[in-house]
């Protein structure tokens, strides 16, 4: 640890320290609104994937999405995203990752862009965030992965036999 602190994966129990991928799904978002999941108290998580797909009403509007890392007050402390705006009457598929899309590159029907690899301490919020989004706007279809580092031997898996 930065702080001179002990290194748990050398110090604590089996698994404390070191990162298992746990998949996640979240609950599609209400018309209108942008999504919201505040990280629990088990262990730090870093965001290694997150696939979603934003329908837009038929309300004119550019509509620019974001992925935001922030802080127990609310703010955001990394923001990632495309330079892509998502006009009115569109279905577009977005897939981020930790493993270096370029900005912004866009496939047939999916944006993809990179996600930083910083981390979600306790209480942080991870949050896609949709500018100019409009009442019947959906986010929806909302799969990723974290990688989750354990704080305490009480929160790891029992050893197998």
């Amino acid at each position: 640890m930065s702080n001179g602190g002990p290194v748990l994966a050398l110090t604590e129990g089996y698994g404390v320290g070191l990162g298992s991928q746990l998949p996640f799904t979240l609950p599609d978002g209400g018309a209108g609104l942008s999504i919201t999941q505040t990280q629990d108290g088990l262990g730090l998580r870093r965001l290694l994937s997150l696939v979603f797909t934003l329908t837009t009403s038929a309300t004119v509007a550019a509509r620019v999405v974001t992925v935001e890392y922030q802080g127990k007050d609310g703010n955001a402390f990394m923001v990632a995203g495309t330079a892509t705006t998502v006009p009115a009457s569109q279905t577009q598929r977005f897939s981020a990752s930790v493993t270096g899309f370029q900005g912004g590159t866009q496939g047939a029907t999916t944006l993809f862009f990179s996600l930083p690899t910083f981390f979600l301490f306790p209480g942080d919020v991870l949050t896609i965030a949709v500018g100019a989004i409009q009442a019947a706007d959906t986010v929806t279809k909302i799969r990723g992965v974290f990688e989750l580092f354990p704080l305490s031997t009480d929160r790891l898996p029992p050893l197998e036999p």
